[in-house]
């Protein structure tokens, strides 16, 4: 059952290593196109934001009068009969909540696990939209439950509220692991690889011997931490200092008189390179803090999926069947 919930949530604990063709793509990528690629990255990220704000501010906007009704007062409201559990609003909600995580769940499972879809966008974007969806989602079904819940669903709704607030977390891990284009982690290997080829490519740009270019590169990258928590507020400090470090990639291309027009092109490559040597150094925590993530969020999901479909499948025999 456990291995069944497992492969329908997209879980997996080792993903399949990266190819040599992987690592030279992600080269390839990170030399030419980095600052195109963030880009349009940053675009579909705030796109993807105003869309998840429009609709959660919905029936928000429509409904707030009775979300800021005491809960004792709400039965004598004129929007209790659209906004109540099993009103036309309220119960609409609850469904389009549900399907939401369902959807967002199946279809990243999918695009992972189904080799027909691979070449259907990138596993960054899948991984946003599957964000999107299983936030939006728990989002609707709170609205659904009008800040009230009890009994067997209760239990439902709290594994729902941990799941999504500790997938936030997740994501960031996930986020600090070295991967390759097709989004399979990348080993210490391969990451190391990948930044030698960085660091050579750097060394012809700059005319510099790649001793010298490694000497400079390692004032910028700040020395690894003992201990999990450490090494996640170093890594939060690391994301926070991005304008500072930029800033001493400034002055080492200055210090090593790389022309002007060479410049964009040169940081591009010094910032991918510094990030993934600090990726390497977070490598081995970070990857058990992904598994301890594994262990806290798979059962409290297949918890929180089974109980949703028991309090359905209640619903629809109980004659609560919304529109359909």
């Amino acid at each position: 059952m456990v291995f069944v919930m497992k492969t329908w949530l997209g879980i997996s604990h080792r993903p399949p290593e990266p190819t040599q063709n992987d690592i030279l793509v992600l080269t390839t990528v990170a030399v030419s196109s980095a600052p195109t690629a963030s880009g349009s990255s940053r675009v579909f990220t705030f796109a993807m934001f105003l869309l998840w704000v429009s609709l959660a501010m919905t029936p928000i906007f429509f409904g707030l009068q009775y979300y800021a009704t005491p809960m004792q007062e709400r039965a004598y409201s004129t929007l209790h009969e659209m906004y109540k559990p099993s009103g036309f609003a309220g119960h609409g909600l609850g469904w389009l909540g549900s399907f939401m995580m369902t959807f967002g769940v199946l279809s990243y499972s999918m695009r992972r696990r189904l080799r027909f879809l691979q070449s259907v966008g990138t596993m960054k974007n899948w991984l946003r939209f599957h964000i999107f969806l299983c936030t939006l989602g728990p989002f609707f079904i709170t609205l659904h439950t009008t800040f009230k819940v009890g009994g067997l669903v209760a239990i439902s709704f709290w594994c729902m509220v941990i799941v999504v607030l500790s997938g936030f977390f997740g994501r960031y891990v996930f986020g600090h692991i070295p991967k390759s284009v097709s989004g399979r982690f990348m080993s210490a290997k391969a990451a190391a690889n990948q930044k030698e080829q960085l660091v050579a490519s750097i060394a012809e740009s700059t005319g510099e011997s790649e001793e010298i270019v490694h000497r400079h590169l390692a004032r910028l990258v700040p020395p690894s931490s003992q201990g999990l928590l450490r090494t996640v507020f170093r890594s939060i400090h690391f994301d926070l200092t991005h304008r500072s470090r930029r800033r001493k990639i400034d002055s080492m291309m200055q210090t090593l008189g790389v022309p002007e027009p060479q410049q964009p092109y040169l940081r591009s490559l010094i910032e991918r390179e510094v990030k993934l040597e600090y990726e390497l150094a977070l490598l081995v925590p970070f990857q058990k803090l992904f598994s301890y993530w594994h262990v806290l969020h798979l059962p409290l999901a297949i918890t929180m999926f089974l109980i949703m479909f028991v309090h359905i499948g209640v619903a629809i025999i109980f004659g609560y069947k919304w529109i359909f």
